[in-house]
């Protein structure tokens, strides 16, 4: 049974219409000859053919496997010629041999198409050339290489191929052979016997079969194969493709690749997929690969919020809570004297209103005793013609109680009080019977009423309706009052009118103004000062010292000797030691003594007050006397 596995592979040409797809690995049945499997790696191509592999020092070649290959010892070679590498190759075994030892069939090698062709003397298929002998394919020292690349061998390019190609001496006596791109691919020792010409070994082993694929190896192993291959392929227009870096692992039934590494491992989490107990990773729940908890609930299907613990979770829950009799969820159930419906339990009359609310009462809105509240309608109550329910009349322009529909003198609230018949808006004098209403000089006041003097100023508090003369008696209300003492506006409600009121709008009824500037305390937080500056400028200060200003200089001070004048013993001669020799309160540089201050040399022995008393000569505003050793004293008065 054949099993053909398609490879992904690496390659670094970047053409999209390169002739090489992809690695194929076919698995051949040994039938038990041979420990391990055996396998056949195919190169698929779509056109042209393959020509050699190829290595250099950015770009490794290798087939490896962590175990051994399959050499069957049999001498499979044995007609072979050229060097080791020719050991290895599919061209050239003796299959002859095969079926005197049937393990020989599944030995491991190399080839480019499958052929055991040996070609001739002049075109040996079998014969392997290379660039370098950096590359070769070679079983390494365990068995376990068979194609191998020393990278670090000079760094040089390498290339093997099978002679199956158009090759030019170039060299008649070594008879080197390249390819037709030979200036660039480099050159391949053999002799085909032809001398500065072509040797016409080609063959058609390594173009693609029906399937499209092109042989590259038999490999036998009972461990996991590693490859690396770089192409050389040239397409059926001439053009020359190199495939890179096209790696291949076959697991071989191993979970380790030849580097250690896992060739499964598809959450690269380091554990092979074989061994990794969740391929992938596991959700909050440790389910691998799982989604989750289900929405709402957590890991052990649990409501993570169930406030009325009916196992249903908040969120798809039609009620939480509990539904009342009406089915209402949380409700408080029917209205009471009603059903869930809002039907009357009892409802006599029939109305829609339930017995229990039943009000009764007058329905007429034009009623006194009208009840906006009523349901069922009792005895209504109207007021008389011309009055409303509160017992007023609904017309009454003069105010006087009476209906103006039954006022004789609507306009009068005194109803013709002189009763002559006439009412008062249209009496010439009101308050005198006069039915003549007689007016001789015609100044509009009838003659008994004529010349009556008095207050007939309307804004007065003693006007006086019947004055016809003014005589100067008006009395007005004070400022802020009206003609009873009250306030006209009182915003703050502390009894002090608006219009004398320090603090209008905050109750003061005291009127406190420390400061004494017009504005009340209550609204003069803002005031640094509660009372008044003096002229210094000092909050409730006494001005300066007497003789002195605000900065404590002299105001006046003819000599400049820093003693005010008015202290001075001599006001107008710089003296500011004050001294007075002969004690008569005139100083001596005005009394005539002659005496140049500072010029008596002599020294204070103590300073003594009126009484003789010891004092610290720094006490101010006391008299204080000086006594030198001379015997002279001096008086002095120091004012700070």
């Amino acid at each position: 049974m054949k099993k053909f596995i398609l490879l992904f592979f690496l390659s670094l040409n970047t053409f999209s219409q390169s002739p090489f797809q992809g690695i194929i690995v076919e698995e051949i049945d040994n039938e038990g000859f041979v420990d391990g499997q055996t396998y056949r790696i195919y190169a698929q191509i779509n056109q042209g053919k393959l020509i050699g592999y190829w290595a250099n020092e950015n770009n490794n070649t290798y087939i490896k496997t962590t175990t051994s290959f399959y050499f069957d010892e049999a001498d499979l070679w044995e007609s072979s010629f050229g060097t080791n590498d020719n050991l290895y190759t599919q061209r050239g075994i003796n299959t002859e041999i095969y079926d005197l030892i049937p393990s020989s069939k599944y030995t491991s090698w190399m080839t480019l198409g499958d052929s055991y062709d040996l070609g001739s003397l002049s075109c040996p298929h079998q014969n392997v050339f290379a660039k370098t002998q950096s590359i070769g394919i070679y079983p390494g020292v365990n068995s376990d290489y068979l194609l191998y690349y020393d990278i670090g061998v000079g760094n040089y390019s390498g290339f093997l191929r099978l002679h199956e190609s158009d090759y030019v001496s170039n060299f008649n006596s070594l008879g080197y052979y390249t390819n037709p791109n030979w200036m660039t691919d480099g050159w391949f020792p053999w002799n085909c016997g032809i001398i500065d010409g072509i040797c016409d070994c080609e063959s058609d082993v390594a173009s693609p079969d029906s399937d499209n694929l092109v042989l590259l190896a038999q490999l036998t192993t009972t461990g996991t194969v590693c490859g690396l291959l770089n192409l050389e392929l040239i397409d059926t227009e001439g053009n020359y493709w190199y495939e890179s870096q096209i790696s291949f692992t076959i697991g071989n039934g191993e979970i380790i690749d030849c580097d250690g590494n896992c060739i499964n491992d598809l959450d690269v989490d380091g554990i092979c997929d074989e061994l990794d107990d969740c391929v992938g990773e596991y959700d909050e729940c440790g389910v691998c690969n799982g989604n989750g908890p289900i929405l709402y609930y957590d890991c052990d299907d649990n409501c993570l919020s169930d406030d009325d613990g009916d196992g249903i979770c908040n969120e798809l829950d039609d009620c939480v809570g509990e539904y009342d009799e009406c089915g209402v969820c949380n409700g408080s159930g029917p209205i009471l004297y009603y059903d869930c419906d809002d039907n009357c339990l009892s409802d006599d009359d029939g109305d829609g209103i339930c017995n229990e609310l039943e009000i009764e009462g007058c329905t007429d809105s034009t009623a006194c005793n009208f009840n906006p509240e009523a349901t069922d309608d009792s005895d209504c109550y109207f007021p008389p013609l011309y009055y409303e329910c509160t017992g007023a009349c609904i017309n009454d322009l003069d105010f006087d109680g009476i209906c103006d529909e039954l006022d004789f003198c609507p306009n009068d609230e005194n109803n013709d009080i002189d009763n002559d018949g006439i009412c008062a808006d249209e009496d010439n004098c009101p308050n005198i019977f006069n039915v003549s209403q007689t007016d001789s000089d015609m100044d509009g006041f009838g003659n008994p009423c004529d010349n009556v003097f008095g207050c007939n100023d309307e804004d007065a508090c003693n006007f006086n309706q019947t004055a016809t003369e003014d005589d100067g008696s008006c009395i007005y209300p004070v400022f802020g009052y009206d003609c009873f003492g009250n306030c006209l506006d009182d915003s703050d409600l502390d009894g002090i009118c608006d219009a004398i009121d320090n603090c209008i709008f905050d109750y003061n009824p005291i009127q406190e103004d420390s400061d004494m500037d017009g504005i009340g305390n209550m609204c003069d937080e803002i005031d640094d000062c509660f009372g008044n500056y003096d002229e210094c400028g000092i909050c409730n200060g006494n001005g300066p010292i007497l003789y002195y200003d605000c900065d404590g200089n002299c105001v006046n001070d003819l000599d400049f000797d820093s003693i005010c004048d008015e202290l001075d013993n001599c006001p107008e001669a710089y003296n500011p030691n004050q001294e007075d020799f002969d004690s008569d309160n005139t100083g001596d540089a005005c009394d005539g003594i002659g005496l140049v201050e500072g010029a008596i040399q002599r020294t204070l022995i103590k300073v003594v007050d009126v009484l003789g008393r010891d004092i610290n000569k720094k006490n101010t505003d006391a008299l204080q006397l000086y006594i030198f050793d001379d015997g002279s004293v001096e008086k002095k008065y120091i004012v700070e």
